[in-house]
């Protein structure tokens, strides 16, 4: 045969070509030491293809030519790195994985339950939006004692410093009876202590919108109301109050000592004044006062009399507490009815005198 005629031939079944020592298939200008023009396929029942290295073994992909630049990549990035790298590098570009049909994708499990299914710890360092036609969530399926959802910093393992917050479930089984728990914490958590019945444990979080309000825990203290304030006392309510089965104090003798009668009780009272006003709703709005025409005490008034009834908050904002003057008006009761008793004696002795 031809020797021509056959370098023809293979020629135009492989368009092989060699230039400075690179070989070319489906191109005359190889640019690399293996250059394809073209489709590629690979039938094995093994390994595919080796992609072996010291150091940068990685897949380039360039979507709008070689002289264009890479756009992506797939490998390991230095000498020794063992983390396998996705990359984007289009500025504004994405990454998506998806299946077809109705498929899953699964991180560490090969039977995917859900559309995302991650088995261990994810961390997650930016905003997620999950959503579907009728429901979105993000539960967290757990075999152990709980499991968590954390915000703020964190190096993978714990959190770090303070800034954090952390939404948990916690199961526990006392006397033989299941307990769940929904704990909703933030900052230092290391004092909290195990919770043992069915409820939600609250530590310093905020629930609210500026204009609608909502409640604020900090410091194991409650603000419930407009905006997000700092709470000044145990539970700090910014508007109206309502208990249909009464209010308790604790008052049993054995946690008191140093118990006294009120001394001077009617002389106290005499002190104070009953007032009627309204509120000056337009300057303090952030209070949510009422609007009506109220009746109540001048809290610096009362202090004169009564500063233990009174109390100033972190703005110098003074507040009454009423239910502790009433232990004073018992006292000046007694006292005038004492004095009452006594004037009425002193009537009868009189009356008698003149018969």
């Amino acid at each position: 045969m031809n020797s021509k005629f056959t370098i023809f031939i293979l020629s135009c079944i492989l368009s092989i070509h060699s230039f400075a020592q690179n070989v070319g298939i489906g191109t005359a200008m190889p640019a690399s030491k293996l250059h394809i023009m073209g489709q590629t396929r690979i039938e094995t029942n093994a390994e595919a293809l080796h992609l072996v290295g010291t150091n940068h073994v990685y897949q380039g992909f360039y979507p709008n030519g070689f002289g264009a630049g890479r756009k992506a990549w797939l490998g390991f990035g230095g000498s020794g790195n063992t983390t396998l790298n996705i990359s984007n590098e289009f500025p504004n570009g994405h990454l998506t994985l998806w299946t077809v049909g109705n498929g899953n994708v699964g991180v560490s499990t090969s039977s995917p339950q859900t559309k995302f299914h991650v088995n261990g710890a994810e961390t997650i360092g930016g905003d997620v939006t999950i959503a579907s036609g009728s429901f979105a969530g993000l539960p967290f399926v757990y075999g152990g004692t709980h499991r968590a959802l954390w915000f703020g910093s964190y190096d993978g393992i714990t959190p770090v410093g303070s800034d954090y917050g952390l939404i948990y479930a916690e199961y526990t089984n006392a006397g033989g009876l299941d307990k769940y728990t929904l704990n909703i914490c933030s900052g230092d958590n290391a004092n909290n202590q195990a919770i043992n019945d069915d409820r939600v444990f609250v530590g310093n979080i905020n629930f609210s919108t500026i204009s609608q309000g909502g409640i604020t825990v900090e410091n194991q203290r409650v603000y419930i109301g407009a905006g997000k304030q700092t709470p000044s006392y145990t539970l700090d309510i910014n508007g109206n109050t309502r208990c249909t089965s009464g209010t308790w104090t604790a008052s049993d003798k054995r946690f008191k000592k140093n118990v006294e009668t009120i001394p001077n009780a009617l002389g106290i009272i005499n002190q104070l004044r009953g007032t009627s006003y309204d509120y000056r709703t337009e300057e303090f709005s952030q209070f949510n006062f009422p609007t009506e025409t109220t009746l109540g005490f001048i809290a610096q008034e009362v202090k004169t009399a009564l500063p233990n009834c009174v109390s100033e908050d972190k703005d110098g904002y003074h507040s009454v507490n009423y239910q502790a003057i009433i232990p004073v008006l018992v006292e000046a009761i007694k006292e005038q009815q004492k004095q009452i008793e006594s004037l009425q004696s002193q009537v009868l002795q009189l009356k008698m005198v003149r018969l």
